[in-house]
């Protein structure tokens, strides 16, 4: 393990922590957003609740206020003289409007809209005659209110009210007309205050705005804008969101004209951010508290994870590192209150203990084994000897001797490997190097590492091929060589299969032997079995070529290394 690796586990280990404590804050979270989505859906109604209050409490103030007026109008009218159009009329008309701070203005016309009597403003006649909606005015059969009206001769906007004028007999006469003072009206509207960013605002029929708090300077005498005049010329009353004219978000109640019950359209509107602003602040200081909350809990998730866990398990991989190297490890860094991790190291140390105990008594048998092996073999060459002495020919006692020391080497390979595997390359090496001859020999083929009892196997037959090579082969000349090779397919069942040929070349010419002698024999059946080795051998002239296949179970072997040669 590199230490890029071991530093990536240890913040993954770290991190795993830190996800852990992240992943307790995600329901409080959600919990928060919830409460804030049902706290703005609760507010958002609240909030439309009291634009459309605030309309209607405008439009009852407003409807006062005209009806206030119609009431001095019908006064005024019970008088004979106003209703002759009498020359005192202008006294009575003058000193009713001198008395009221609210009228500009104060006249009578007759049924054709012709001025008769009127106080000391008689100009507003001039001026109302002018308007295309001045006869409708006139010839209303009940109480009506007109529309803004501002132009030269007159000291101030106003809103024309009309009252039916009837003689002593109910016949109706003409129409007396007051104009509402518009400045006086909007100071009054003023008066009832408004919430911080809201606004009032009052326009007639035709949606000119005739009062509007705040900014009346910059809209009174302008027209709503045509997106929101289907508000002021629809039959009922609502709330809607809207960015006002002077950019400021809210939220609107209105009452439109023909519901007011005064011919006039109202609206009040609420700042969106001043209706939210307390929801904001508490879901801004909610968020912050989880956030310091979520910066302390990682914080002490770091450092739990660096004290109680990090550490100890830096501690055990240290110890394992250690083990694998060799080295002599211990529970050493391990207080009494580690609990677990404490536990875990003394069961590791434990584990360790008996590893290394049955390792010991492992090793030893495999010395004891590799000993007898060794003295088994000089035994049987002991016997071999002094039975067959003077019975049997040197060369065949010779032939003897050698086969059994190259199965003594390959049981040597497995005991190094403690009876696990072996590798090709080194059995092949070792099986050439046991000849005297200096012939080349060369190798390719990749890392395979082979069972025990293919080693075996193997053994015996590489030990015929490199003798049978030596005596009658490529090997028995000066000009001859062999190369071995080898490759490792996959089965299709299962497993592998390995191809071993064993090639000579450019040595004596090669004759089909006329009889079948103990070497072939061996080759033929030393692999036979449960490896499922099949060998076959062809006589060419030009050398012997023998390819031999048996089954491994290992995996695939890693890339072929360059060729090599044994000699």
């Amino acid at each position: 393990m590199t230490s890029r690796t071991r530093k990536t586990s240890t913040l993954s280990l770290r991190w795993r922590l830190v996800s852990i404590s992240v992943a307790a804050l995600l329901p409080t979270i959600g919990v928060l957003l919830l409460n804030e989505a049902a706290l703005r859906r609760s507010r958002a109604q609240e909030v439309n609740e009291l634009a459309l209050r605030s309309a209607r409490l405008a439009n009852s103030e407003l409807t006062r206020i005209i009806e206030g007026v119609h009431s001095v109008l019908f006064t005024a009218a019970t008088l004979p003289d106003v209703q002759r159009f009498a020359p005192t009329c202008p006294i009575y008309l003058g000193a009713i409007e001198t008395e009221l701070d609210q009228l500009v203005s104060l006249h009578a016309v007759d049924m054709a809209g012709e001025l008769r009597c009127s106080g000391p403003q008689d100009a507003a006649a001039t001026v109302l005659k002018s308007k295309s909606w001045y006869r409708e005015l006139v010839q209303t059969e009940g109480p009506a209110v007109g529309r803004y009206t501002a132009g030269p001769g007159l000291p101030k906007p106003l809103l024309p009210v009309a009252w039916p004028l009837r003689d002593g007999a109910g016949q109706r006469v003409g129409t007396l007309i007051a104009g509402i003072d518009l400045v006086w009206l909007g100071g009054r509207l003023k008066e009832r205050g408004l919430s911080r960013g809201g606004a009032l605002t009052i326009a007639d029929q035709d949606g000119i705005i005739i009062t509007r708090d705040p900014m009346p300077d910059r809209f009174v005498g302008t027209r709503i804008p045509d997106p929101f005049l289907r508000l002021v010329r629809g039959t009922d009353a609502g709330t809607e969101p809207v960015m006002s004219q002077d950019g400021t978000q809210r939220v609107i109640g209105f009452v439109p004209a023909k519901a007011s019950g005064i011919s006039l359209y109202i609206s009040a509107g609420l700042s969106q951010d001043e209706s939210f602003s307390a929801i904001d602040r508490a879901t801004l200081y909610s968020l912050l508290s989880i956030l310091l909350a979520g910066v302390l809990s990682l914080a002490i998730a770091w450092w739990t994870g660096e004290r109680y866990i990090r550490r100890p398990v830096g501690v055990l991989l240290g110890r394992i590192r250690a083990w694998s190297r060799g080295e002599e490890t211990s529970a050493d860094g391990f207080s009494a209150g580690s609990t677990e991790v404490a536990e875990l190291s003394e069961a590791f140390d434990r584990m360790i203990g008996e590893i290394n105990r049955r390792e010991q008594d492992r090793t030893l048998l495999l010395n004891e084994l590799e000993h007898r092996i060794k003295n088994t073999t000089s035994m049987i060459q002991s016997i071999a000897h002094q039975t067959l002495r003077g019975e049997v020919p040197p060369a065949s006692m010779a032939a003897f001797n050698a086969r059994l020391v190259n199965l003594s080497r390959a049981h040597e390979a497995l005991t190094r490997s403690s009876w696990t595997s072996a590798d090709l390359r080194d059995l092949v090496l070792s099986t050439v190097g046991l000849q005297p001859s200096g012939r080349r020999v060369s190798l390719d083929g990749p890392t395979v590492e082979l069972p025990p009892k293919a080693v075996l196997g193997l053994a015996l037959v590489l030990h015929e091929l490199m003798t049978n090579a030596t005596k009658y082969g490529a090997l028995s000349d000066d000009q001859g060589r062999v190369d071995v090779r080898w490759t490792v397919a996959p089965r299709e069942e299962d497993g592998q299969t390995l191809e071993l040929v064993w090639d000579e070349r450019e040595g004596p010419p090669v004759a089909q032997p006329s009889r079948k002698g103990f070497g072939t024999t061996v080759i033929g059946r030393a692999l036979s079995g449960e490896l499922e080795g099949k060998t076959t051998i062809d006589y060419r002239p030009s050398g012997l070529l023998c390819r031999i296949q048996i089954r491994l179970p290992a995996p695939v072997p890693a890339a072929a290394p360059a060729t090599t040669f044994a000699h």
